[in-house]
C-alpha cells in the first residue's frame, strides 16, 4: 500500500516537473523570438543615413577661428545636402556632395559610412565594403584619440551617442558576410595613397634641384660676371660671352655693347 502511494506521489511530481519544463520552454521560445525580432529594426537603424545627425547650431561656438568655422560650414552643408539627396534617391549627386565633405574633413567617419551605403544602393557592394572598412578604421582612430581636434569637434557636433567600435565592427562584418564578403580581407579606401604622396614629393624635389642647378646658378653666375668682368673686358648681357673692351660688339651673338659699358677699361 505504501509502495503504491509512494509511486503515485513520484508520478505526480514527475508530471509537475514536465509541465514546468514545458511552460518554461514555451516562455523561452517566445522570449527568444521577440529578441530576434528586435534585432532586425536595430540593423535597419544602424545601416541608415538618418542616424548621423549634426548639431549645426553649435558650429559658431566650437571655435573662435573664422577659418575653422568656414570649413565646418562647408562640411555640414555638403554632408546635410548629401543626406537629403540620398532620401530622394539621387545617389550620384549624393556621392559628389559626400566627396566634397570628405575633402574638407577627412577624419569624420560618418562620411565614409554614407558613401558605403550609397555605393551599396547603387549595386557596387565591392566598393561599398571598402568604404565600410574605411569607416571602421576612422571610428577606431576616433575612439583611440588619434586626432584630438577632430575628436573634440565630432563629440560636440554629433547629436546622440557615438557607436562603439566593436559593436560597429560586428554589425558591418555580419552585413558583409551576407554578401559573401569577409571583412578581414577588405582593403579600406585611401583618401590619398602614401606612396603616391612620396612620389610627388620626390618629383617636385628633383624639379627644384634641377631648376636651381641649371637655371638659378648659371643666372646668378652670369650676373656676377656682368657686374665684375675681367680687367680690359666686358660681358654680354644676352649670351654671357666675354669680349675685349676694344670691341663694341659681342664676339658671339654680335649684339652691341650696352651704353653703360662704353666707358670700360681700354
Amino acid at each position: 500500500m505504501r509502495k503504491r502511494l509512494s509511486s503515485r506521489k513520484i508520478s505526480k511530481d514527475f508530471r509537475e516537473i514536465l509541465s514546468c519544463v514545458f511552460f518554461c520552454s514555451i516562455l523561452l521560445f517566445y522570449t527568444c523570438h521577440d529578441l530576434s525580432a528586435e534585432t532586425l529594426p536595430a540593423e535597419k537603424v544602424f545601416f541608415s543615413h538618418k542616424r548621423f545627425v549634426l548639431n549645426i547650431g553649435l558650429i559658431g561656438k566650437v571655435s573662435e577661428s573664422k577659418g575653422t568655422r568656414k570649413e565646418l560650414d562647408r562640411f555640414t552643408q555638403s554632408f546635410t545636402k548629401a543626406k537629403e539627396l540620398i532620401s530622394e534617391g539621387r545617389l550620384e549627386e549624393a556621392k559628389a556632395e559626400l566627396f566634397r565633405a570628405m575633402k574638407v574633413w577627412p577624419e569624420y567617419f560618418g562620411t565614409d559610412f554614407l558613401l558605403a551605403l550609397v555605393y551599396e544602393d547603387s549595386g557596387n557592394i565591392a566598393l561599398a565594403s571598402r568604404f565600410y572598412k574605411s569607416y571602421l578604421n576612422k571610428l577606431r582612430d576616433f575612439h583611440r584619440g588619434k586626432h584630438k581636434i577632430s575628436e573634440t569637434l565630432i563629440r560636440v557636433l554629433t547629436e546622440g551617442d557615438i557607436e562603439n567600435y566593436s559593436v560597429a565592427y560586428k554589425m558591418v562584418e555580419k552585413h558583409l558576410a551576407e554578401h559573401g564578403i569577409e571583412l578581414g580581407r577588405v582593403r579600406p579606401v585611401a583618401g590619398f595613397p602614401v606612396v603616391f604622396f612620396y612620389l610627388i614629393v620626390l618629383v617636385l624635389s628633383i624639379a627644384v634641384y634641377l631648376g636651381i642647378v641649371y637655371r638659378l646658378v648659371p643666372y646668378l653666375e652670369r650676373r656676377r660676371r656682368i657686374k665684375h668682368p675681367p680687367e680690359g673686358f666686358w660681358v654680354c648681357e644676352y649670351c654671357g660671352t666675354t669680349t675685349p673692351n676694344l670691341s663694341n660688339v659681342c664676339n658671339k651673338c654680335r649684339r652691341p655693347r650696352p651704353r653703360n659699358k662704353q666707358g670700360g677699361h681700354p
